[in-house]
């Protein structure tokens, strides 16, 4: 069954070339924000669309493009990257989050709303001052009674699919509403 997937693009720079070679991610460059196990390995990050995972990277403010791919996922997160740091730091433990595939992802977490009771149960066991270390110990534990992952409307966003770079896609659709 053909797995559907999107990923932000500039339409001026990205979509013409993309299109034309059916390639996505041309550089080979590791990206700032990678997980720590992959820090170095080059990788442009996606979103699978599905029921369960109803927002997508750039759901709102820019074009998208929407492909299927063949390509082996390096690695499958039920959120966006950002969620594992606070403060420029990883929080302890996020490891249990990553998955190797983004079936083994769908399997635990069908949806982002499972993710988010696990993930906020995760977060509560946290030391905020290790979190927080730059810090006034005061300060850490506001800052972690205060955290917008812990409110009750919190919304998880988009899951992220990490592939290599670069990598071939199929059927690639534009969206620009």
């Amino acid at each position: 069954m053909p797995r559907t997937f999107t990923h932000a693009v500039s339409l001026k720079r990205d979509v013409p070339k993309i299109i034309e070679t059916e390639t996505l991610g041309e550089d080979d460059k590791a990206l700032g924000t990678q997980i720590q196990k992959f820090a170095n390995t080059p990788i442009i990050f996606c979103s699978y669309l599905c029921d369960g995972y109803p927002l997508f990277y750039c759901s709102s403010h820019r074009p998208r493009l929407d492909f299927e791919t063949d390509t082996k996922e390096v690695y499958a997160l039920p959120c966006d990257t950002f969620e594992f740091l606070r403060s420029a730091h990883w929080l302890k433990g996020y490891e249990q989050f990553v998955f190797p595939t983004l079936e083994k992802l769908l399997e635990r977490y069908p949806t982002s709303e499972e993710f988010k009771v696990d993930f906020q149960k995760f977060f509560r066991k946290q030391n905020p001052y290790k979190m927080y270390p730059n810090f006034p110990k005061n300060d850490a534990e506001i800052r972690f009674e205060l955290d917008y992952c812990l409110e009750k409307n919190w919304v998880v966003g988009c899951n992220e699919i990490a592939f290599p770079k670069p990598f071939k896609i199929k059927n690639p659709l534009l969206i620009t509403e």
